[in-house]
């Protein structure tokens, strides 16, 4: 991504953190509110936006998703997501200066990412095709500058050349995308509000890494590669052992807060927009350009190389502060600092520096410590004031303008080509255009020399690799081309490898790792450098050359280095792939095998713990799946052992102990008719013993299931017993079915069953059959047949009796069951072939409930049934009704009658219609649109809305120190409680199930007071959310009498005459009621009420109420004649 672009993503990036962090919507309604996107396609998207203010709804409460959306407003949906505010000088013929787009589009044009046509207009209220939205897109994000693979939709001969780039370039990225049904682009379609959001919401996700919360990032040790531009929105952000492929930013939102990148590499720039004056450091760092760029007014940044930090250069567009501390590499090698840096403001240095290039006025320079090898003040420099701390040293400085050098530092030579400069302390040697060499700057006769400024090192095909062993020709360019003396000088500096190098510039590996090239003019005493990363050859290459973390993987497996690889083959494939992940991360500084080795041993150990823990989640997992198939396949079938069914057992049954799958089955009874774990019976001579049976299923650490059988062992055989064993009736099914306790059955045949043959066995081995039928074959009239069965007992001396009523059908009922049956088969096996279906409708359900109207709604619900849904005729019955309701609902008008819950709850197959809404149900029912109820769906949704519209109730209710009786439920309306005395009032907290229907309460802030002594009613009115009638729940509080209370009521009824009488109050009334309303002028009739009240009639708070109720209401009387 070039340079321009990546401030313009940082800038969205910045205002967007800004702008979410702050607030949420900013104007228009939210996600929430918006009626037309649920259920849309782009409805998660459209929510985000709308959620974050980067777009708004209408006043209607809509969004309009499918509106066509207008260049104009296109441009305004990026200007906000990208937070572009600068605007260009334009001038469209239909986007005049006070028009509300003018700006927008005075915006697009300063970015550059649209413009405008011939004719002098922009089309500001065009809509925008797909083709030109991927022209945008790409202009935007500059993705057509890397190669693309060609799209290959069905209209690409469609796609004008102009855009092919383009939409090769979005669609690469997954921006856009073409129409799956015919995968065609629609390069002229038009683009809606929803397209729009969707296409600019897949653009910004497709940029940089972002880091938006405080915190560390990058693994302890080894090291993460990063595949793309990263940054830095906050303070108190670490970047630790990382390659970043791309650029860097520490954005504005760091503020004056700090940074930190220990052990990063970043091969594009580093921008610098936020910090303070304490603030980014960089530490063993390897960086290639950093930009110092603040905003106006923000304040200076300090920026520092720590330890083995080497930054190529350095470029100054705002005030800072360059420190280096502890460095041990090259640290700030080159310096510009630019035009744009603000006149007077400053810029400190600290460190050794090798090149400082200054071409901004009217600013200070301050080398505060360490030394300059070189200073350039170009033309531009006009007014810098450079100030010189003590012990400082400029080796070599060239004034091009005119400057103002103060403090006591030193100046080793000076090149002084424009007259007019203050020198505080003099240089050692100074040289002029016309003057020569002197120690004070005096004299004549000189020459101008030109020197070298810069060193370019470059090497053979721009390799930054090389074998172990190999060699590797370095070049160097000086700069200007026109410099005097442009000799080189080779030397190289070992790092973590060693090599050499001859005068040639040629470089010979001899140790892996990495080393510093570095090209010297001495006449200049300027240099240029390169680091070269030396590799070991063979095995150890290919890890590191390794493409992606399959590769590597594919190497671990094979380990054809014979590294060790304890617990590797033990691991799971999420475990493998994290070791090969760990080496692949570490690849670029892999050198040696056993380096290799230390940092797979490292993986394993990490990946070993959770992988043994999947394994064994895994075994788990399976040991589950087993025992559940085993549960399915353990039925009554698997251990009836030769028993009809476990419902009359009498032969012992055989209860396995392994599981098809292979559990564990252990058995266990709650009877001793059964015995566990052997299936051995013991039958009771009393009665049939009814047993449960429990069968445990386990396997290895799975979760243990159980499976009861409800198993009936028949009583014990006895000598007068005349039960059977068995009973069987040839063609004739019995019901119930056979069972030795019941005498009696009935049975339906055909009308071609003309006969039954008996076969019956007695349960006594010593009782016999007696059978009045030849052979045992009973002969069947049409109509009702009864066979019966005689079973002796042994003695003879008695027999039972079973009975068979047996109906034969004629044949006029036979033909009309067949064809019935054949009725359901042809329901149930309906694709839609042309078929009478009203006919075969009735006849399947057998009755007369089929509509002819309604055969359109009968075939899609059969269409729509699942297998076996309408196998049967009280199954075809029920679908016949629920279509039926439908129809009827979906018709209903003021001018019609129905049974309204009936039929919704026919057409739902749910009973959630409910009686108290009937009039509600009817009302919506009415109000529908027609086909808006003409689905079962559709049907329960009214009624699941009306419910909620209707809804009364409450899903809590609290009274503080108030308990409930019976405990809260929404169904429960009435409760009752009791308070000790020193509960004065309680304050009622109450939640609607509807967070829409309301809630009302006649007391001040939801607190109601609590009379001493009485029962309290407490009401909470619920007011749906239709506005409707409200319901009540109504709580009873009694509060029990305080001592004071209890004293004055004994009081009063202590009294027996009048003197007693008169030593009651008018507070000992109030006390006694808990009122104000007993009144001075009735005291004398409340004292003569007391004393002519019967004993024991005022020994409650209740009583006393009444009697002075009574008072009150004579007084009243006497008073109105």
């Amino acid at each position: 991504m070039n340079h321009s672009l990546f401030k313009r993503l940082v800038s969205f990036l910045v205002i967007a953190c800004l702008l979410f962090s702050s607030y949420g919507v900013a104007f228009g309604a939210s996600a929430s509110e918006i009626s037309d996107i649920k259920g849309h396609w782009a409805e998660d998207e459209i929510s985000a936006w709308l959620d974050k203010g980067l777009i708004k709804g209408y006043e209607d409460g809509s969004f309009k998703p499918g509106k066509l959306i207008t260049r104009a407003e296109f441009m305004a949906l990026i200007n906000r997501s990208f937070g572009f505010t600068e605007e260009a000088a334009i001038s469209f013929h239909d986007a005049p200066a006070g028009n509300w787009a003018y700006a927008e589009i005075a915006k697009a044009v300063k970015v550059g990412y649209i413009k405008g046509y011939a004719d002098g207009t922009i089309g500001a209220n065009n809509p925008i095709s797909r083709l030109e939205v991927a022209a945008i897109v790409d202009r935007l994000l500059g993705l057509s500058d890397n190669e693309n693979v060609p799209t290959t939709f069905t209209d690409s001969d469609s796609i004008a050349v102009w855009a092919k780039g383009s939409v090769d370039a979005v669609v690469a990225k997954g921006i856009m995308k073409g129409f799956s049904e015919d995968n065609s682009f629609k390069p002229s379609k038009w683009t809606t509000r929803a397209e729009a959001v969707v296409t600019l919401d897949r653009a910004i996700n497709t940029q940089a890494v972002t880091y938006d919360k405080a915190g560390t990032y990058g693994p302890a040790t080894g090291k993460q590669t990063v595949n793309s531009n990263v940054v830095v929105l906050v303070a108190g952000v670490t970047l630790q052992n990382m390659v970043i492929n791309g650029d860097l930013l520490l954005g504005e939102g760091i503020g004056n807060g700090d940074a930190f990148l220990n052990n990063v590499t970043v091969t594009g720039t580093v921008t610098v927009q936020g910090g303070g004056e304490n603030s980014i450091h960089f530490n063993n760092s390897v960086l290639v350009d950093i930009v110092i760029d603040k905003k106006t007014g923000t304040g200076i940044v300090r920026i520092v190389a720590e330890g083995s930090t080497t930054v190529a250069m350095v470029v100054v567009n705002s005030p800072a502060t360059i420190s280096e501390m502890n460095i041990s590499g090259s640290g700030f090698a080159n310096v510009n600092l630019s035009s744009a840096i603000p006149a007077g403001t400053k810029v400190t240095l600290l460190g050794e520096f090798n090149t400082v290039n200054v071409s901004s006025q009217q600013i200070q320079v301050d080398l505060s410590k360490g030394s300059i090898e070189n200073l350039n003040a170009n033309a531009n420099a006009t007014g810098m004031a450079l100030y010189l701390a003590a012990e400082t040293q400029i080796n070599k400085i060239i004034l091009n303008a005119v400057v103002n050098i103060l403090g006591p530092g030193t100046i080793v030579a000076a090149t002084i080509n424009i007259p007019g400069s203050t020198i505080q302390t003099p240089p050692q040697t100074t040289t002029t255009p016309q003057s020569g060499n002197g120690g004070n700057g005096e004299g004549g006769g000189g020459t101008t020399v030109v020197n070298v400024s810069t060193i370019t090192v470059t090497s053979s095909g721009d390799a930054v690799y090389v074998v172990n062993g190999a060699t590797l020709q370095m070049s160097a360019t000086a700069a200007p081309a026109n410099a005097t003396n442009k000799t080189i000088d080779w030397t190289v500096t070992d790092g973590t490898g060693t090599a050499t190098i001859d005068a040639t510039g040629l470089l010979t590996a001899t140790g892996v790792g990495t080393v510093t090239v570095t090209a010297l003019n001495a006449a200049s005493k300027v240099t240029g450098t390169k680091v070269i990363t030396i590799t070991t050859p063979t095995l150890v290459a290919e890890y590191m050359n390794a493409a992606d973390i399959a590769a590597v993987r594919a190497l671990l497996d094979a380990n054809a280095l014979e590294l060790t690889l304890t617990d590797y083959a033990g691991l799971d494939v999420t475990g493998k792939t994290e070791v090969a992940t760990a080496l692949f991360n570490t690849r670029a500084t892999i050198t040696t095998k056993a380096f290799i080795q230390t940092t797979v041993s490292a993986a394993i150990i990490s990946a070993k713990p959770a992988s043994d823990a999947r394994i064994a989640e895994a075994e788990t997992a399976a040991a589950n799946e087993v025992i559940t198939e085993d549960i399915a396949a353990l039925v009554e079938d698997t251990i009836k052992n030769g028993n009809v069914s476990l419902n009359q057992v009498i032969t012992d049954l055989e209860l396995i102990t392994t599981g098809q799958h292979g559990s564990t089955i252990e058995w266990s009874s709650d009877s001793e008719a059964i015995s566990a774990n052997t299936g051995v019976i013991s039958p009771s001579d009393s009665g049939n013993s009814s047993v449960t049976l429990i069968a445990t299923l386990t396997k290895g650490n799975g979760t243990p299931q159980t499976k009861s059988f409800q198993v009936t062992v028949l009583k014990a055989t006895f000598p007068d017993d005349t039960r059977l064993k068995s009973l069987n009736l040839s063609d004739v099914t019995l019901i119930p079915t056979f069972h030795p306790d019941i005498y009696s059955y009935s049975a339906t045949v055909p009308y071609n069953v003309t006969n039954t043959t008996i076969l019956a066995e007695s349960l006594n081995p010593g009782g016999s059959i007696h059978l009045n039928y030849d052979l045992g074959v009973k002969e069947l009239e049409v109509g009702n047949n009864e066979v019966q069965i005689y079973v002796n007992m042994a003695s003879g001396s008695y027999y039972g009796i079973y009975s068979v009523q047996v109906y034969r059908q004629s044949e006029e009922e036979t033909a009309a069951m067949l064809a019935q049956q054949t009725a359901i088969e042809a329901i149930e096996s309906y694709t839609g072939e042309d078929i009478d279906l009203i006919e075969t409708l009735s006849t399947a359900s057998g009755g007369d409930s089929v509509i002819e109207e309604n055969v359109a709604l009968y075939i899609v619900a059969i269409l729509a049934a699942e297998d076996g849904a309408l196998n049967s005729e009280d199954k075809i019955n029920d679908m016949i009704e629920k279509v039926n309701a439908i129809a009827t609902i979906e018709s209903f008008d003021v001018s019609t009658d129905m049974d309204v819950l009936y039929e919704l709850n026919k057409a739902t197959g749910l009973d959630t219609a409910i009686v108290q809404n009937h009039y509600s149900y009817r009302a919506a029912i009415i109000a529908a649109a027609d086909g808006e109820l003409d689905t079962s769906e559709e049907i329960a949704a009214l009624v699941a809305k009306v419910n909620r519209l209707e809804d009364k109730s409450l899903s809590a209710l609290v009274l503080t120190n108030v308990t409930l009786e019976p405990a809260f439920s929404p169904d429960i309306w009435s409760y009752t409680a009791t308070v000790s005395s020193n509960v004065y009032s309680t304050t009622i907290f109450a939640t609607t199930t509807n967070p829409k229907a309301s809630i009302h309460l006649n007391y001040d802030n939801g607190i109601k007071q609590l009379n001493e002594g009485q029962w309290n009613e407490v009401q909470v009115y619920v007011q749906p959310e239709s506005n409707n009638y409200y319901d009540i729940y109504t709580v009873n509080i009694f509060r029990e009498s305080g001592a004071e209370q209890l004293a004055v009521v004994a009081k009063i009824e202590a009294v027996t005459d009048a003197d007693s009488a008169k030593l009651i109050t008018i507070d000992d009334l109030i006390l006694a009621t808990g009122h104000n309303y007993v009144t001075v002028e009735g005291l004398e009739a409340y004292r003569t009420a007391i004393l002519s009240a019967a004993e024991g009639s005022l020994d409650t708070v209740d009583e006393i109420i009444s009697m002075v109720n009574d008072v009150n209401d004579m007084l009243y009387e006497q008073g109105k004649s």
